[in-house]
Parts: structure tokens; C-alpha cells; sequence
């Protein structure tokens, strides 16, 4: 079992780093137990444009990411707080493969650390409560 848990989620202006695709906020919540150890929070300066559907998307216009740090000045503070943790997030496989992909632009390499997702998290508690009504 797992002590350290940092729940991730991600903003971005599309689905592919590969296809130049940039994080534009993130933000990360680390739990022990049950207690919140620290948050963290940024807009990204993400050097590409967002496409319109995504500012409809998630409310992110170019104005608010004006003055946010790039992607590259942020990773020694995620770094930090994915340390011996475990990455918790909402549909686990996107936001682990983006962070990991633009961390290894940056020529950084991601942790390897343990992942859990809370849409097969939700999936199994409805399955179970299916079961016992």
C-alpha cells in the first residue's frame, strides 16, 4: 500500500505531445492518509496557441496564461512533489503519458511511479454496489 498520493489534474490545448500539443494549467493535490500535505497550482506558458475549443473547453484564455512560467521552470517543483508517490488522476493514462512525454522534451525523465485511476476506481465501486442491490 501506498503512503504518498499526489492527485494530478491537467489542462492542455489537445491530446498529443507528439503532435504539438502543450499543458496549459496543472494542478496537484498531495495526500498522506487523510490529511492534504500540500497543493500546487500553475497556468502554463505553453509556446503554442490554444485552439478555440478548447478555451470554450476549460475557460483558459491566452490573456490568463500571460506571465506563467514555461513547462521546463516547473518540473523540479513537480519533481519534488511526485517524489515516493504514487500519480492519482481522473483518466490516470492521459494525464501520466502527457506529463511524461513533455517532461521528456524537456530532457527530463519521469519518475516511475506507481499509477491509479479514479475512472476504474468509480467503475469497480459501481460495479460492486450493483452487486449487493
Amino acid at each position: 500500500m501506498y503512503d504518498r498520493f499526489v492527485v494530478i489534474d491537467l489542462e492542455t490545448t489537445g491530446h498529443s505531445v507528439e503532435k504539438g500539443d502543450r499543458i496549459i494549467q496543472i494542478g496537484a493535490v498531495v495526500c498522506s492518509n487523510s490529511d492534504i500535505l500540500s497543493t500546487y497550482s500553475s497556468f502554463v506558458e505553453p509556446g503554442v496557441s490554444i485552439p478555440a475549443f478548447i478555451e470554450e473547453l476549460t475557460g483558459i484564455t491566452v490573456d490568463m496564461l500571460e506571465g506563467a512560467p514555461k513547462f521546463r521552470t516547473i518540473i523540479p517543483t513537480l519533481l519534488d512533489l511526485l517524489k515516493d508517490s504514487c500519480l492519482v488522476a481522473h483518466n490516470v493514462d492521459f494525464d501520466h503519458s502527457f506529463l511524461k512525454k513533455q517532461f521528456e522534451l524537456e530532457g527530463f525523465s519521469f519518475p516511475d511511479i506507481p499509477v491509479v485511476d479514479t475512472v476504474e476506481l468509480a467503475r469497480i465501486f459501481c460495479q460492486d454496489r450493483q452487486a449487493i442491490n
